[in-house]
């Protein structure tokens, strides 16, 4: 039996002999290897990591005055400039003292009235009391004589704190700053009449040197912040988000005597001497708290360490050879037991030795046992710019030589 073979007519004749090439070539063209795995690495490193705490706070003031008048008036005079810092001591607003002043001569004038009965009646108990051993006045006289002295002293006494309170009363008509800090707008202006004690303040002060932050940390470093802060003051760093200014140092003060149970965590308070007033009352800040150095630590960059049902591992580079006898590059996979981590690396309690290289990108293209490349880090976002403006310059024209190779590394 022939076997015909039927060509079509037209551009079907082309695309038959396009497909009739590919199966030939197909059929010729041999199978390549599986290329190894391109991973950026890095070497384990023995060296030594800041223990801290980075978590967010709210400055507090040390103390916060809402300045209030002690008498009734009229303001008659304000003594500082709105949002000015005082010191203590310094007078803020003045009410009008002309009716204390009044009554401060009253009281006086009725103490000097009765001061003059008193000493005309300790007189007559002089006389008296030579009198009656010669019984010249009767017994009866010279007690009543005595009463008298006694009643005046009270009555003297009486005025003195009469006079003493109104003088009171005129000092407070001058109202001075109780505390030195940062006085807020002014709530009550000259020529209003204010009452005593009122609702309402005429200014509040808040105290900007020093100041706290208030912060909370995770429970579970509870014990670790007791025991070091008994044996150090631990050094706590602030700094306002999106500030260009140098962080502010201060100590822990202050450890609450409980643990907020729905969040988990303790809420503590560090003090700032404030000097430069960098930190403001109300503001939201990001703290950080050292705890302690952890030394001769093994360390790993934070992208090594990947998660499994199995638990945290990393993928560790080793050579060894393959059916031909040569020297490849094999990624096997090693649980380890991590410690403390903070942004950039990570503590290593278990698994891991010094020297040792870990994957840090392309570990999804990996499987345990798999062959890999490394491959040289990206440089730095400044240089690689840099050398793009170089590579498109007229000098060099439209060439791409210099432009890194673009492999799909997750």
């Amino acid at each position: 039996m022939k076997t015909r073979l039927y060509i079509p007519a037209g551009g079907g004749v082309i695309a038959a002999v396009l497909l009739l090439a590919f199966l030939l070539f197909e059929r010729n063209e041999p199978r390549h290897a599986v290329r190894p795995a391109p991973v950026f690495v890095a070497e384990v490193r023995l060296g030594s990591i800041e223990e801290k705490i980075n978590t967010v706070g709210a400055v507090e003031s040390f103390s916060t005055v809402e300045v209030k008048s002690r008498v009734d008036g009229e303001i008659v005079e304000i003594c500082f400039t709105e949002g000015a810092y005082v010191n203590e001591g310094e007078p803020l607003f003045r009410i009008d003292p002309r009716p204390y002043q009044a009554r401060v001569n009253e009281a006086r004038a009725i103490l000097q009235r009765d001061q003059a009965t008193l000493n005309k009646a300790r007189e007559d108990l002089r006389r008296y009391s030579s009198l009656i051993n010669k019984e010249a006045v009767s017994r009866e006289e010279y007690e009543q004589a005595v009463a008298n002295a006694h009643a005046l002293e009270a009555t003297v006494r009486s005025d003195q704190a009469a006079l003493a309170s109104a003088e009171l009363q005129l000092e407070y008509c001058e109202i001075r700053a109780p505390i030195s800090g940062r006085t807020g707008r002014i709530i009550v202006h000259r020529g209003n009449i204010v009452q005593a004690n009122d609702d309402t303040p005429l200014v509040t002060i808040e105290q900007m040197r020093p100041v706290r932050v208030t912060f909370p940390a995770p429970e579970l470093y509870l014990t670790q912040i007791r025991t070091r802060m008994k044996e150090v003051e631990l050094p706590v760093l602030v700094s306002p988000p999106q500030s260009a200014l140098p962080p502010e140092q201060g100590t822990l003060a202050f450890i609450d005597n409980a643990v907020n149970s729905p969040t988990g965590t303790i809420l503590l308070k560090a003090v700032f001497k404030n000097e430069l007033e960098n930190l403001w009352p109300g503001q939201f800040v990001n703290v950080v708290l050292h705890l302690d150095t952890i030394r001769n630590a093994v360390l790993v960059p934070n992208e090594a360490v990947q998660q499994s049902q199995r638990g945290p591992y990393v993928y560790v580079v080793e050579s060894a050879a393959d059916e031909q006898g040569e020297t490849v590059l094999l990624a096997q996979m090693k649980l380890i037991e991590p410690g403390y981590g903070n942004e950039e690396e990570t503590v290593v309690l278990k698994g891991l030795s010094e020297g040792e290289l870990v994957v840090t990108s392309g570990q999804i293209r990996l499987s345990p046992g798999a062959k890999v490349q490394i491959r040289e880090q990206p440089a730095p976002v400044e240089t690689a710019l840099d050398s793009a403006s170089l590579s498109f310059a007229p000098a060099h024209g439209n060439s791409t030589e210099n432009l890194p190779e673009q492999d799909n590394i997750q």
